[in-house]
């Protein structure tokens, strides 16, 4: 079976949402804010993977990617319009110098050791720094999660394990967190027993299917 982290959190929040969600499947009411997170990140994959295709984007190629992506998301308003450019806007003004992108929307399909089940989705952004490798994952919420709640996220922990399997070894893990709305990145950097750990309870803690 596939099983991602979104599906592994929700099993370990909430065993009754995941029932309605995961077994039953329930049909789900349409969430502006969650189609709107999805559109800020598609335009951000439209210029990450002109990063790692070595060319120099701007901001405007950022801008009239999400504009695009807006008009064939179903979405309408100028508010939630002007939202989502805010945070595409001014993510991309604040990139000087660009990173060096290694991948944009990076999938993966990794073996959970000691299961039949196979970890999948899909890491928004790859970079390659001084540290190696780094995990970079954009959330457009209004929430601002603690350090603590961020060296902890499960999801950071598996997208970390999965580009260890992808690629070569390092001597850490760094991973950070991109709070669009709020222009915030928290920065945390993850050992290999911390992946192994997350890995250990991906396999004894996931949901029937």
């Amino acid at each position: 079976m596939n099983i991602s982290a979104t599906r592994i959190n929700r099993w370990e929040s909430c065993r009754l949402a995941y029932k309605f969600h995961y077994i039953d499947m329930m049909p789900q009411a349409r969430a502006d804010h969650l189609e709107l997170g999805t559109v800020v990140h598609s335009a951000l994959e439209k210029v990450g993977k002109m990063l790692a295709e070595g060319k120099q984007p701007m901001t405007v190629d950022g801008l009239n990617a999400y504009k695009e992506a807006y008009q064939h998301s179903g979405l309408s308003g100028l508010t939630l319009f002007g939202e989502g450019q805010a945070m595409v806007g001014k993510y991309l003004d604040a990139q000087n110098p660009w990173p060096t992108v290694n991948h944009a929307e990076l999938g993966f399909n990794i073996s959970i050791p000691g299961t039949e089940h196979q970890l999948t989705g899909f890491i928004d952004r790859v970079d390659l720094t001084e540290r190696g490798l780094e995990v970079i994952d954009y959330k457009t919420g209004h929430l601002i999660p603690t350090f603590a709640e961020v060296n902890a996220s499960l999801q950071l922990r598996l997208y970390a394990a999965a580009l260890r399997s992808l690629y070569w070894p390092q001597k850490a893990w760094p991973a950070r967190l991109v709070l669009l709305r709020h222009g915030i990145e928290q920065t945390v950097t993850y050992t290999d027993r911390d992946l192994d750990e997350a890995l250990w309870r991906s396999s004894t803690t996931w949901g029937p299917g």
